[in-house]
C-alpha cells in the first residue's frame, strides 16, 4: 500500500514485529514497520502471541476507506419532533456530549463503522437520504485513534 505513511499513524497505535506473518503483506500494523524511521527507539507493539490458530486478533487490513469529518449538516431537514431524540442518541453513541461535539466539529474522523451506525439511525427515524458529512475522502483509517 503506497499511500500508507508512518507519520499518519497515531503515536499510540501499535505496530507488529512478527517476522514472516502470513497476513503481513496486507496488515497495516506490519506494513508500518517497514516505513518506520531508522532512528525509532521505542513504539507500542503487538506481541507475536496475538497470532493464534484462529488468526490474528490485532489484524488491521491496509485498505483505503471513505473517512468523514464533521456533521454540521447531518440533522438538517430532520423534523423538530425527531431532532432532540436523534441528537441524544448520537451523544450516547459517541460516549459523551463533548466527544459528540468533537466529531460534529470535524476534529475526529468518522470511520466506516460509525458512518453505518449514523445511516442506520436516520433510517430508524424514517429518513432515507444518506448522511451528509462536512468532508469525506478516501484514506487509510486508524480505528483505535479515537477508540473505534
Amino acid at each position: 500500500m503506497s499511500n500508507l505513511n508512518f507519520s499518519d499513524a497515531p503515536r499510540n497505535w501499535e505496530v507488529c514485529l512478527r517476522e514472516g506473518c502470513p497476513k503481513g503483506e496486507t496488515c497495516m500494523r506490519r506494513l508500518l514497520v517497514a516505513r518506520m524511521p531508522k532512528q525509532t527507539v521505542s513504539r507500542p507493539c503487538i506481541m507475536p502471541t496475538a497470532y493464534t490458530d484462529e488468526g490474528c486478533r490485532q489484524y488491521a487490513e491496509a485498505q483505503p476507506v471513505t473517512v468523514a469529518w464533521g456533521m454540521k449538516q447531518l440533522l438538517n431537514g430532520v423534523s423538530p419532533w425527531h431532532f432532540g431524540a436523534m441528537k441524544q442518541e448520537l451523544e450516547d453513541y459517541f460516549g459523551s456530549h463533548s466527544t459528540y461535539y468533537r466529531y460534529w466539529n470535524g476534529r475526529y474522523p468518522i470511520g466506516p463503522e460509525r458512518q453505518a451506525w449514523i445511516a442506520d439511525l436516520l433510517r430508524r427515524y424514517g429518513y432515507t437520504a444518506q448522511p451528509v458529512f462536512d468532508h469525506t475522502e478516501t484514506a487509510v483509517y486508524f480505528p483505535e485513534l479515537v477508540g473505534n
